[in-house]
């Protein structure tokens, strides 16, 4: 049986995704300029700043659990409203160059990216109830275009900060933020009309069927956590060889620009070939297998370091012909564009809407978290071992992986109670 519908996406994701990268550029005004600017006028030391923001990087880290659980009590709308303010606030009191406000202003900023994550992604699957043909290849646009917020917030801010103007860094982020509302007021009026299934007492008891769903959203967030250290683990060893074999035009921005661009450039196109892959694929099978795709993910994320255990004898990470680097970035990328957006998909189509803001504030917790459970992780590799029986041992780790979600597939599809949508 073959699905007709619409085949275009709503007018909304355009809007969020929008939103999310002025939201982002103002975040990114704490995120890169915040602590040079307090030790630029000597609040700290370059030492203390350090510290600071690490403490504040990991309590990003981890709020959006936080967030999750707020999400869910003050409604998708709400949420995002504040989500962006907040992030606009502190930019702004940042200005006053008063100590305590920028403490203030940390915390603002914090709880802004807790609220609006989670809520963003939450708000935007209330757009595919009607329409869940569309539901996999949105949230892939969506990851992609939100890829350009942290380069335009680095591009922007980094101008700025050449200049010696951090004033007008964080006035300026602010005011993109406070922007970004504008988008998000048209996202909204479509929410409003939109036709929604009514929301679940928040003390009633689950049935057995929203149970069952909420243990295949667990179970593949812990096999994410997997997936995500290993991912990091590929940027480690090919952001340097990426940014090194880029082209000529972009050697003179700055190293982190020419990640950005590359990034940024690799996500879009990607994803808006997926799209349409996905949209086919549902028109002639009238489902879509989001489980499949996730073992996919973890089998394509094992190519790549197989490539680089092939390459790691001789080229000890330096030397890699360019086809080679941008062939392994190629995987790495359509690997986490068919686990990140297709994960967060399945959580909103699956859990019970009182949950789902938390589990998607769980499951970003996990892809944050992996640059610290990677770290955590070298503390127990004894030195002595080579990239090579590093990047081997992480390619069988994949592949089992991948295999292991491929055997519990059928079984995971079974819980997750499709025929009841």
């Amino acid at each position: 049986m073959k699905y007709i519908g619409p085949s275009r996406q709503p007018t909304a994701l355009y809007c969020i995704a929008l939103t999310e990268i002025c939201r982002r550029i103002a975040f990114g005004a704490i995120a890169y300029l915040f602590f040079l600017y307090i030790a630029d006028f000597q609040y700290f030391t370059e030492h203390a700043s350090g510290q600071i923001g690490a403490v504040f990087l990991l309590i990003t880290t981890f709020l959006p659990i936080l967030g999750g659980f707020i999400v869910e009590r003050i409604q998708y709308r709400l949420s995002v409203i504040w989500g962006v303010l907040l992030n606009v606030i502190g930019c702004f009191l940042i200005l006053t160059s008063s100590l305590p406000f920028l403490f203030i202003a940390l915390v603002l900023v914090a709880f802004g990216n807790a609220l609006f994550q989670p809520g963003s992604y939450a708000l935007l699957g209330t757009f595919y109830q009607q329409r869940p043909h569309l539901r996999d290849a949105g949230f892939s646009i969506y990851y992609a275009l939100i890829s350009l917020g942290p380069l335009f917030a680095f591009w922007i801010l980094n101008s700025l900060a050449d200049l010696k103007n951090l004033y007008a860094a964080f006035a300026i982020a602010g005011s993109i933020g406070l922007i970004g509302l504008i988008p998000l007021s048209i996202a909204l009026k479509q929410y409003n009309r939109l036709k929604l299934q009514a929301a679940e007492n928040a003390f009633s008891p689950l049935h057995k069927q929203e149970k069952d769903r909420i243990w295949v959203a667990v179970i593949l967030i812990l096999f994410s956590i997997i997936f995500w250290i290993a991912q990091d683990l590929s940027h480690t060893a090919l952001n340097p060889l990426l940014v090194e074999h880029s082209p000529a035009i972009t050697k003179i921005l700055p190293f982190d620009m020419q990640l950005f661009c590359m990034q940024s450039l690799y996500f879009i196109l990607i994803a808006f070939v997926l799209a349409r892959i996905y949209l086919f694929s549902y028109k002639k099978r009238s489902y879509s297998n989001a489980i499949l795709k996730i073992s996919l993910a973890s089998f394509i994320l094992s190519i790549c370091f197989a490539m680089l255990t092939l390459d790691s004898f001789e080229l000890n990470f330096g030397s890699f012909v360019t086809s080679s680097v941008f062939t392994v970035y190629f995987f790495v990328v359509l690997a986490e564009l068919l686990l990140a957006p297709i994960g967060l998909s399945l959580i909103t189509r699956l859990s019970p809407r009182r949950y789902t803001a938390v589990l998607i504030g769980i499951w970003i917790t996990c892809f944050n978290a992996a640059f610290y459970l990677k770290d955590l992780a070298f503390l127990f590799i004894p030195s002595s071992i080579s990239p090579h029986m590093l990047f081997e041992t992480v390619t069988i780790l994949l592949i089992i992986l991948g295999l292991l979600i491929f055997a519990l597939s059928k079984k995971l599809n079974r819980m997750c109670h499709f025929e009841l949508f």
